[in-house]
């Protein structure tokens, strides 16, 4: 990563000097309620919330995201606690069944204009530090509620936040009221939007609500007797789209990686005509992990082929995980707990199914691969892995590039989950280039040492299982054709701000040439960018420009044949919402390359040749397997399906299975 206007960059570290430094200056006489807030960079959504203006509801997101903000200002001893710490706390409450609903009600200061211009002059040049005295603060609250839903990410992109079912228990624990102005209240006006208006709801105390319908509904909250309101948030109801499950199981992992015990559950359905676990099926979960039971059974029910198996008598396991960004090695336990516990169930003779989606598939591959090394019996005939990327996957370092830049930098809680995503050891484990630094001005494309780890330790238990028939589904093209994003372009562009501007461009690898000017005029040439980002302080300062991805040739991973995602419109969308409007010139990029999914290991994902050719003769490590037409990653299609349902064995005939078949078959729709 380059940068310049050095002086510039020196005007953005006193910036983080007023952060950090402002906590040591405040006391409570000055700083109403220990929270100070001047953000450098605004959220149009966010900043109407804190003004007390909102009048739209909003998403339980957006709570996070202002209670993050107004975190990251508290200074020691401040009653606001941490955003992982109100996490874990909702966390606790929806495992007992309910919904929290977390109020906050937080005073906080904000710098007066003439404090502010003070500010904005040691920016520009430097000095001693202002130190706010009293009245140079303006003295504000934000009055705000939520109910704290559990987020599911597919990949780097938040799912719409929802609950499934129509009827809710929904309750306002005390521990989920933050409240630094001492009101304390007891108790609450909401309205929860299901035809009943405004009721009382006391602290702890649950309450039962049946929705009508599925739909969006804003539950709105003020406090009881005295008429004010609180921002209202919107909630999706969806209806229960997953059959009830006949068994769901919780799952201990009878190893330890890196100090890592891993747990997760399963939910099993019975198959038709089964009365108990006769002939399992087990599918494990894609990154990043923790999806919910509708949202399982959506994945791997599309094009009914979740239900044509319970029909033709296959008990469906579905394998999730507690933490899917933690290490595959640990995680792999969770997948060998099912394993084991489904033969403690079934009779001696029944033979297994074992596979996953995504990441899920290299979870299981390293768990059927571990247990042969120990002499662990796994009665598996079958593997099956849908879209996994067995050589590695792929996030386009623009976009890898823009989110550690701006986290590093702004610590933004809206970059703040897919930073953590991108830097979790599962990432790491499979991205075949990862973008990190320690700090905004150090960021770096490479290979992450846990890669090498994964690789390691795969080939220490024999690379692949032995026993099972190995079958895996691409989403990609197998012949050569490309998804229609082309290399070295602009994919995406954004400008806009309400205190910092902020001009971003995003090109796909190997990346353009970039021309930046500095302060002076001097012009700089970057070859092999992927992202530039230039962000300028208002009244004067100059400007400072980030480069990431200069000089390194990459292939053309995101035009490559493989399953893609949607990465360039999702942050889009997310730079729209922030007030920076976007243009987004295409839509998504390759995640997993075809040559991955088909861990077609003769060929090399770091040769471009070999990424976006034809697959032809090479060889893979598979018995069998069917690639796409570049679909969207885990998408299960009519003729995908169709083929899993063609090579895996009817009803029964998993026992007295006979040796799997050493020939390679290879098949393409499209």
């Amino acid at each position: 990563m380059a940068d310049t206007a050095g002086h510039t960059r020196a005007a953005f570290e006193r910036v983080r000097t007023i952060r950090s430094r402002m906590h040591e200056f405040a006391d409570p006489s000055i700083l109403h309620g220990g929270v100070f807030r001047w953000p450098l960079m605004r959220r149009p959504d966010v900043e109407s919330m804190l003004d007390g203006v909102q009048r739209d509801p909003v998403e339980p997101r957006h709570w996070r995201w202002l209670y993050s903000e107004l975190h990251r200002g508290a200074i020691a001893g401040a009653p606001v606690p941490s955003p992982a710490e109100i996490e874990a706390r909702a966390a606790r409450h929806r495992a007992c069944g309910l919904m929290p609903v977390a109020i906050a009600n937080i005073r906080y200061g904000t710098p007066c204009q003439a404090f502010a211009d003070e500010l904005s002059r040691f920016v520009r040049a430097g000095g001693s530090l202002p130190t706010p005295a009293p009245g140079s603060l303006e003295d504000k609250a934000a009055f705000f509620a939520a109910p704290l839903c559990k987020q599911e990410y597919h990949i780097l992109r938040l799912l719409p936040e929802r609950h499934d079912g129509l009827q809710m228990r929904y309750v306002v624990p005390s521990d989920l009221v933050i409240d630094n102005t001492g009101l304390t209240p007891r108790e609450f006006e909401i309205d929860f939007d299901d035809g009943t208006g405004y009721r009382n709801v006391k602290l702890d105390e649950p309450v039962d609500v049946m929705y009508p319908s599925a739909g969006h509904r804003c539950i709105r909250v003020r406090l009881a007797g005295a008429g004010r309101h609180a921002t209202g948030c919107r909630l999706a109801i969806a209806k229960q789209s997953a059959p009830i499950p006949d068994e769901t199981w919780s799952l201990y992992s009878p190893i330890t990686f890196q100090g890592v015990t891993a747990t997760g559950y399963a939910y099993v359905f019975y198959g038709s005509g089964n009365t108990t676990l006769t002939n399992p099926l087990l599918m494990a979960e894609g990154f990043p992990g923790g999806y919910s039971i509708n949202t399982l059974w959506n994945i791997f029910n599309e094009q009914n082929l979740a239900q044509d198996l319970l029909a033709q008598g296959y008990d469906l396991v579905l394998i999730g995980f507690d933490d899917g960004m933690t290490y595959v090695e640990a995680n792999a336990g969770v997948v060998m707990a099912a394993v084991q516990y489904a033969i403690n169930m079934t009779s001696s003779d029944t033979e297994l199914v074992v596979g996953g989606a995504s990441m899920g598939g290299l979870v299981a591959r390293y768990a059927l691969a571990y247990m042969e090394t120990n002499n662990i019996p796994h009665q598996t005939s079958y593997y099956v892995s849908y879209d996994t990327p067995h050589l590695g996957a792929s996030v386009p370092v623009g976009v890898q590039g823009f989110i550690q830049i701006v986290w590093l930098y702004t610590q933004d809680p809206s970059v703040e989950a897919p930073a953590a995503l991108l830097n979790s050891n599962a990432a790491q484990e499979m991205l075949i280039y990862w973008v990190n630094g320690t700090t905004y001005t150090d960021i770096t494309t490479g290979v992450s040492p846990l890669r090498a780890n994964l690789s390691n330790n795969l080939s220490a238990n024999g690379n692949f299982p032995k026993r099972p028939t190995l079958l895996g589904v691409s989403n990609g093209a197998t012949d050569g054709s490309l998804n229609g994003t082309p290399a070295s372009d602009y994919v995406l562009s954004a400008e806009g701000g309400i205190v910092a501007s902020l001009a971003l461009y995003v090109m796909t690898s190997p990346g353009l040439t970039a021309t930046v000017y500095d302060d002076e005029g001097n012009k700089t040439t970057f070859p092999n960018a992927v992202c530039q980002l230039k962000l300028e302080f208002p009244g004067g300062g100059g400007t400072f420009v980030t480069v990431c991805g200069e000089g390194q040739q990459t292939p053309e991973y995101e035009s490559a044949p493989g399953g893609t995602d949607t990465f360039f419109s999702t942050l889009g969308y997310e730079l729209d919402n922030g007030g920076y409007p976007s243009t987004i010139n295409y839509d998504s990029a390759c995640f997993v390359p075809t040559i991955s999914a088909l861990s077609l290991s003769s060929l090399d994902v770091y040769s471009n040749d070999d990424l976006i050719g034809s697959v032809g003769d090479a060889t893979s490590d598979l018995t069998a397997w069917i690639g796409s037409n570049n679909d969207k990653h885990v998408t299960i299609t009519a003729q995908t399906a169709a083929w899993l349902l063609q090579q895996l064995p009817s009803k029964g005939s998993l026992r007295a299975t006979t040796a799997p078949p050493t020939t390679r078959r290879v098949e393409q729709f499209g």
